[in-house]
């Protein structure tokens, strides 16, 4: 029997209000940032010529420069990505999108097409990361994909892509797990396992005996941990006291007054930005002295960092994934571009980097593949090997980025340079100054 034709039409009517329902993209201030609900092609591309950027170099000494928007051909190429705009790491969300988004407003193009991202705001928490990646290739079905910030995100994101068997580019996940377990996630940034290498080098060659590490409890945070406690063991540092803290804490005060009770030459920590500026401000408060700080890839190597604690930021270390004086392809331009772009009061971070090169390794990834195919992008990029602004990209048989890279960060007179490896201009202060010196 037939359902009467005013109940198909009800039904149908019911279908197409929820279709309408739930999160809508974000819309960028400038570029073409897509409404998920748009078709493919549906955007026209800028015809004015965009500013010369940076450039990017195979392995075989070929060169990819940007390409005018004038110069594309076929229908828009959407990418998506969900990605932290409110939340406890807002602020960095915003400048991975207005890194990536700068490379779009470019003009530049996947596969001779021009292109569009297709953004949501992750709120900064994986379950909400991991349902906007799920609605990104089932209902809004984007070309391409590129991952959000943060490791507790990306591992969430990371089984949507493998459930629905699609590639993405992880560009601002550290955590090493997250690559060994997924079949289709590649990495951009340098792992966190790897990234205490550098500074405790640093340590070694400064006489430094004793470390207390502590990280955050994700997956990024304990891998730093256990990244700097492998490597203390390496260059024969005693580790006094190692410890975990919740995420997005509101008081590090008995950790802080754990290690004070150690007095160790080195505290090491693997935090976020918030984390960072909350521990060097109680670790003030409490009296905690060491020769050496370290606070992990992201507090002291941002503007943010600085801004917030002034001179009690002073003398404070950081890993970074990129620096702007970094000697890569294309940095010192990326700069440039970006100043140009967001004005010079602008500090351009790593973070920033971080969204331009995903796009650029994307569309080279993407170029290498022929296609859009997702075993054919996996494919590709576990083959690529390439030299970027961002530093080098190559990756083990898992994922890993294994490309040598990094560099460890002072804050010297208010300024976050540059200090080690050997050779970089500014020469790192240790032991740092007492609190009541700075």
């Amino acid at each position: 029997m037939k359902a009467p034709r005013w109940l198909v039409v009800v039904l149908a009517l019911m279908m197409a209000l929820a279709a309408c329902g739930g999160d809508t993209p974000e819309t960028g201030e400038t570029g073409d940032t897509a409404a998920a609900t748009e078709d493919p092609g549906s955007t026209e591309a800028e015809t004015t010529e965009p500013a010369a950027g940076p450039t990017t170099e195979a392995t075989d000494g070929t060169t990819s420069g940007p390409t005018t928007a004038g110069e594309a051909s076929g229908e828009t190429l959407r990418v998506g990505l969900a990605v932290s705009l409110s939340g406890a790491v807002a602020d960095t969300g915003q400048k991975m999108l207005d890194g990536a988004q700068l490379w779009v407003d470019e003009g530049n193009t996947i596969l001779d097409r021009p292109v569009e991202l297709v953004v949501y705001d992750d709120e900064s928490t994986p379950e909400t990361s991991a349902r906007l990646y799920d609605r990104l290739i089932a209902t809004d079905q984007v070309d391409l994909l590129i991952g959000p910030y943060g490791s507790g995100p990306a591992a969430a994101v990371a089984e949507v892509a493998d459930r629905h068997e699609r590639f993405i580019l992880m560009t601002g996940a550290a955590a090493s797990a997250i690559f060994e377990g997924s079949e289709m996630s590649v990495q951009l940034m340098s792992p966190s396992i790897h990234q205490p290498a550098l500074p405790l080098q640093l340590a070694a060659e400064s006489g430094i005996e004793t470390m207390a590490a502590a990280g955050v409890d994700n997956p990024y945070g304990r891998e730093v941990q256990d990244g700097a406690i492998r490597y203390a063991e390496e260059y024969g540092i005693e580790v006094v006291h190692q410890e975990v803290y919740e995420e997005e804490p509101r008081d590090l005060s008995s950790l802080i007054l754990s290690m004070r009770s150690k007095s160790p030459d080195l505290v090491y920590v693997g935090a976020y930005v918030p984390d960072s500026i909350l521990f060097t401000r109680q670790a003030q408060e409490q009296g905690l002295e060491a020769d050496m700080f370290v606070l992990g890839a992201t507090g002291p190597t941002t503007p943010e960092f600085v801004e917030s604690l002034g001179v009690v930021s002073g003398h404070m270390m950081g890993t970074a994934q990129w620096h702007p004086q970094a000697p890569y392809p294309g940095a010192a331009e990326f700069v440039e571009l970006f100043e140009s772009t967001h004005g010079e009061d602008v500090e351009v971070d790593y973070v920033h980097a971080t969204g331009y090169a995903g796009m650029e390794v994307l569309s080279l990834i993407a170029a290498d593949a022929g296609s859009l195919d997702d075993q054919a992008l996996l494919e590709a990029a576990h083959a690529a090997e390439y030299e970027t602004l961002y530093g080098g990209f190559l990756l083990d048989e898992t994922g890993l980025q294994i490309a040598e890279r990094g560099v460890v960060t002072q804050i010297q007179d208010g300024e976050i340079v540059p200090v080690w490896p050997e050779g970089s201009e500014w020469e790192p202060i240790i032991p740092a100054a007492g609190w009541n010196e700075l």
